[in-house]
């Protein structure tokens, strides 16, 4: 089994300063994110975001 070494279990990033569940490290996500909750919103919001 391969273990990784985390800095903190607070803040647990790899060595390459990515995020264990989710592989990504700062600058990989944008600075907003939009988190519709019910899956059935994301049609009706997304309708909104090419009229402009």
């Amino acid at each position: 089994m391969l273990f990784n070494e985390y800095s903190s279990a607070s803040i647990p990033v790899d060595k390459e300063g990515k995020v264990y569940h989710l592989k990504l490290k700062s600058g990989d996500v944008s600075k907003y994110v939009l988190l519709p909750g019910d899956p059935e919103r994301v049609l009706i919001i997304a309708r909104y975001w090419d009229r402009y």
